[in-house]
């Protein structure tokens, strides 16, 4: 009686353990499926955007584009290990379009996908450091704006963001200096909080910068 206990609990456990496996395959799946997906969606709208009824596939392409650092990185990024992510070939023309999109979508919701761009994100060349120059260029514009929508956020996720809008390999350069100085002048006679979470931000990375 025993016996028939224990085999019956080890059939329960593997059909259980079978059932977790094939509803991780059809997640994985179903991933790669939306990511494939939406890289069609953007190549396609990209392309329309250049014929006829472009402000309607200008939309579309902003709808599909990013909404987060790392479904970004998973689209134009570069890895060492896995190569080239699927529209890496493009980012300069469709990073190019989306910074320019503030014509065509509605300013705060331009800039609210900015910023979730660049929450959690974190420096490297290429796409990523196109969509650094892109972010940076909007706050440096309306700075009252990103206070406002960053205001939203956790200091965790507000500090990330200006960690990343500063990330790179010589944080104190004279130009990326002379950008922060702006930048933080502006933010300060905003908000001072704000501007002292993204001095911190700062300083941190020229500290880290030193050392190596």
């Amino acid at each position: 009686m025993k016996k028939n206990r224990a085999v019956l609990a080890l059939m329960v456990l593997l059909v259980f353990i079978h059932v977790i496996s094939c509803k991780g395959q059809v997640n994985n799946t179903q991933a790669k499926n939306r990511n494939n997906s939406q890289t069609e969606a953007l190549k396609d709208d990209f392309n329309k955007v250049q014929g006829k009824d472009s402000v309607r596939y200008a939309k579309l392409f902003f709808a599909a584009f990013p909404t987060n650092f790392v479904s970004f990185n998973s689209i134009y990024g570069y890895s060492d290990k896995a190569g080239p992510m699927p529209l890496y070939s493009l980012y300069e023309k469709h990073i190019g379009l989306f910074c320019k999109l503030n014509s065509t979508q509605p300013t705060t919701e331009h800039f609210s996908k900015l910023i979730k761009l660049g929450i959690n994100g974190h420096w490297d060349a290429d796409a990523v450091n196109a969509l650094q120059d892109c972010i940076l260029s909007h706050v440096s514009e309306k700075p009252g704006l990103t206070v406002t929508l960053l205001k939203q956020y956790k200091d965790k996720e507000i500090r990330s963001f200006w960690r990343f809008l500063f990330d790179g390999p010589h944080p104190d350069h004279k130009d990326v200096k002379k950008q922060y100085d702006v930048l933080y002048k502006s933010i300060g006679l905003i908000d001072k909080s704000m501007a002292n979470l993204m001095q911190n931000e700062y300083m941190k990375l020229v500290k880290s910068s030193s050392k190596e």
